[in-house]
């Protein structure tokens, strides 16, 4: 295995292993995205650690700060049961010998773990709209040194994106970080990966293509502002503002997207 150079978006889904979930409080009727102390000390027995803004309806709840007065919106940190969080946002970082990564036919990359089609190795974690104008990432197959592309891979197919790269941890290691992928391509700009033709070599896009995202609301369409795939949460252009939504509250077939030159 040899230590490719590695693309620097390719490295962002290593950057950041926090974890969060959405805490619902007060019998459901209020919600809140915290995060999950995955690493707290003084751990409580059938209970997680979370810090989110006060109140958390949470068990020896007190201020992230010491010097902080516990008040409403303060940064706080309690104990909660775990089966009041839903919407789990839970990258992993495994570090496995170079013998074990090639046993496994894992080479330096990216890959997208699927529903349908087990790993499928990609060319970006961004991803494009596809031919049907819906998200899907440039799939590749064909030897390490001269992929090809494959079939495009839909976003809704893919569960994680997992980058295996050489690890920092010692010689001879092998890091696999992965990542949970939300089936909502975020608006911006991208590469222009229209012409691609299964078959022939990835090429680097020439231009690219500002992407808008919109959904349905009340029976209204309304503009994506922003995804944030930590929050599980879709920003919403509504009565002059942007409004938070539950991603999981807009399944594939109610979010449409346009794309014009950048």
């Amino acid at each position: 295995m040899t230590n490719e150079p590695t693309d620097a978006r390719m490295s962002a889904v290593a950057a950041d292993l926090r974890v969060f979930a959405t805490l619902d409080t007060h019998g459901g009727k209020v919600s809140q995205r915290v995060e999950v102390l995955v690493d707290a000390p003084d751990p409580r027995a059938g209970l997680v650690a979370v810090r989110g803004r006060h109140p958390l309806d949470a068990a020896d709840e007190h201020p992230d700060d010491p010097s902080d007065a516990l008040e409403r919106g303060v940064p706080a940190v309690g104990w909660v049961a775990p089966e009041s969080l839903r919407d789990w946002y839970r990258p992993d970082r495994l570090v496995v010998s170079e013998a074990d990564a090639v046993a496994a036919g894992l080479d330096p990359g990216l890959y997208a773990d699927t529903r349908t089609r087990g790993r499928v190795r990609v060319a970006d974690p961004e991803g494009h709209l596809g031919p049907d104008g819906r998200p899907a990432f440039r799939a590749l197959t064909g030897p390490v040194e001269t992929p090809t592309l494959d079939t495009p891979l839909p976003r809704e197919e893919a569960v994680r994106l997992v980058s295996v790269e050489l690890a920092d941890d010692g010689d001879g290691m092998v890091a696999l970080v992965s990542r949970p992928v939300l089936h909502v391509l975020s608006p911006g700009v991208y590469p222009d990966h229209a012409g691609d033709l299964p078959g022939t070599s990835a090429r680097p896009a020439s231009r690219s293509v500002r992407i808008r995202a919109f959904v349905i609301v009340d029976g209204t369409r309304h503009e994506v502002d922003r995804v944030d795939e930590q929050a599980h949460t879709m920003w919403v252009h509504r009565d002059g503002r942007a409004v938070p939504f539950a991603v999981s509250a807009f399944g594939p077939d109610l979010v449409r997207y346009s794309a014009e030159p950048a």
